[in-house]
């Protein structure tokens, strides 16, 4: 087997769980299943990480540990991206496109409860979402909408997100990570969504929102007690300077996501995937080593 397996005490560091109750949801739930060895110990794959991590998140939203099997057997049956129809995601983003052209909110609340009566906030947000951003930004940009539909769609998103972000967050008690629009870039909704993903990992995300000043970061770093901060947006040359002079400063990681993608950002910078999801990951095995 290639895959990288963990001891029981190192999953107990990376979620916080302790080893009886690991056992106890191995042994009397059949939630967790580790590898054994042949002389019977537990070893962990990253997956079964990852889930230990959902579990904890579910949990603290009220989730029974009796009932958690339930909600991961609707998700392997209805909430895989790769089961949906292949038209599914094309259809709902067009349609609530036409729903922001018009500034339809009643359609808009109407679609986007339908999807989250199927699936999850993480597909949704991945399939959907987000996909439907770059698509108003690109109109946007060919002058074929206006700031304001933009706007409209990004407050509709964030009044739905929002209350659940909020409560996921005041039960974070990881890691804290500094989330932040770099200078010029007014959309902060890419921060909010990004702390969705990565609350159930572990972490106890600090969002500043739009257009944040990088001078002020090691101060905030500092009274915050943040292990990383993670950037938004797209990097320009007067960014990259502050980012170099920042990067030998400090003494925690910074990280930026961008809606250029990867390919098309200098070198310099330390990026993390435009998929929040994978992105999730990434900063979560970078601090593994870092922190």
């Amino acid at each position: 087997m290639n895959e990288k397996l963990y001891k029981i005490q190192s999953v107990v560091e990376k979620t916080g769980v302790k080893e009886v109750t690991l056992r106890a949801w191995e042994r009397r739930h059949g939630i967790i299943k580790p590898v054994r060895t042949d002389s019977g110990h537990r070893l962990y794959t990253e997956s079964e990480i990852d889930r230990i991590k959902q579990i904890v998140s579910l949990t603290r939203q009220g989730i029974p540990i009796s009932q958690v099997n339930n909600y991961f057997d609707k998700e392997s049956n209805n909430l895989d991206p790769k089961r949906a129809p292949s038209d599914t995601w094309s259809r709902a983003i067009d349609q609530l496109d036409e729903a922001v052209h018009r500034f339809d909110t009643y359609t808009l609340d109407k679609i986007y409860s339908e999807l989250m009566s199927i699936y999850s906030i993480d597909v949704v947000t991945s399939q959907i979402i987000i996909p439907l951003q770059h698509r108003l930004g690109s109109r946007w940009a060919e002058c074929k909408i206006g700031v304001h539909h933009e706007h409209f769609f990004s407050v509709f998103i964030r009044n739905k997100i929002g209350a659940r972000y909020n409560h996921l967050l005041s039960q974070a008690y990881g890691k804290k990570i500094v989330l932040c629009c770099l200078p010029g870039e007014q959309h902060d909704l890419g921060t909010l969504l990004f702390g969705l993903f990565i609350i159930p990992r572990g972490f106890h995300p600090i969002n500043l929102g739009a257009n944040a000043p990088l001078e002020e970061l090691p101060l905030t770093l500092s009274q915050s007690g943040a292990v990383a901060a993670v950037l938004y947006g797209v990097p320009d040359e007067a960014v990259k300077q502050q980012y170099l002079d920042l990067d030998r400063q400090l003494e925690v990681p910074l990280f930026v996501v961008t809606k250029q993608g990867k390919a098309e950002v200098d070198s310099c910078f330390r990026t993390i995937d435009e998929d929040f999801s994978v992105a999730a990951r990434q900063l979560e095995q970078a601090l593994s080593v870092t922190v």
